[in-house]
């Protein structure tokens, strides 16, 4: 076991005090004018050949944090939609690569292709399964907070834009509310700056409950009947279904089903599914009887 330590040690020495060349990437970041906005993703970093000693790769690779090509065209006067970085302009903006020789620099040129700059308001689209344990169930819909956030970047690409989606998450087995923060989807993000990293997704998760409400007037909205028009049932029942605190307090009275005139005056095929209003936290499973019957009379 002594032999073995010792063959390792000399050999991590040897290792670590022969000189090497080889490739590492370093992060890549590009400031623009304000007035100015990237259009294609660029590469998140770049490949530099460097000459040096094991110990010194070694350092350069896992311990340098501060090793990086920033390049700084924020006060150059950039007009054209196309600039072109040239091989020399990447070498010499490589910071922090302390007791390593560089020797090159892939890619050897880098086109940047930008545009006016633009920020607008877009709505944030939770991508998001919920998937609750069988005998509850979501109750509404899924809230996010903020519900818009801000995005900045090349107006090309910003004036088709209009939501982003967070990042994919999944809820199994639910049974309580869920409240928690998720991050914003990070596609284009070398492209696009958001105002907020992150949003938080809130959604109710209920036990299952059902009631059957019965003789609910039907209500036209718009106007009414014209006498020449025939109506049956006039009443209909509903099975609801929703959390159980949700549907203890549900007032009945908040349950309503209503047609409109239009759809009995264009009706041409003489049935029409009358829609049940009633809050957000309840939903309609079946209305009895499914449609209502239009007759309209021939007068003499």
């Amino acid at each position: 076991m002594a032999a073995f330590a010792f063959s390792f040690a000399l050999w991590l020495y040897i290792t670590l005090n022969t000189e090497f060349v080889t490739f590492v990437s370093l992060p890549l970041t590009i400031n623009l004018p304000p007035s100015r906005a990237i259009e294609s993703e660029l590469p998140k970093t770049v490949s530099v050949e460097v000459k040096g000693t094991g110990w010194q790769i070694f350092n350069l690779e896992f311990l340098n944090r501060s090793a990086r090509c920033n390049i700084d065209l924020s006060r150059d006067n950039i007009d054209d939609s196309l600039f072109v970085l040239s091989r020399n302009d990447i070498l010499k903006n490589l910071s922090d690569l302390k007791n390593v020789q560089v020797i090159d620099v892939l890619p050897n040129t880098m086109e940047i292709r930008s545009g006016k700059v633009g920020e607008f308001s877009v709505v944030v689209e939770p991508n998001v399964e919920i998937i609750p344990r069988k005998g509850y169930m979501i109750v509404g819909s899924i809230k996010v907070v903020p519900e818009l956030i801000n995005v900045k970047g090349n107006l090309n690409i910003l004036s088709g834009l209009t939501k982003w989606m967070t990042t994919y998450r999944k809820f199994q087995e639910a049974t309580e509310d869920i409240n928690t923060t998720i991050k914003l989807s990070d596609s284009l993000r070398n492209v696009i700056a958001l105002s907020t990293e992150e949003v938080r997704i809130r959604a109710k998760v209920r036990k299952l409950s059902e009631i059957e409400i019965s003789d609910i007037k039907l209500e036209i909205t718009d106007g009414d009947i014209p006498p020449n028009y025939n109506i049956m049932p006039i009443r209909v029942s509903a099975v609801l279904r929703g959390g159980i605190d949700d549907i203890e307090k549900l007032n009945t009275d908040e349950v309503r089903a209503v047609i409109s005139m239009d759809e009995i005056t264009s009706n041409q095929s003489g049935f029409a599914i009358p829609k049940i209003i009633l809050p957000e936290e309840v939903q309609v499973l079946s209305i009895h009887p499914p449609y209502i019957q239009i007759h309209r009379v021939k007068r003499i």
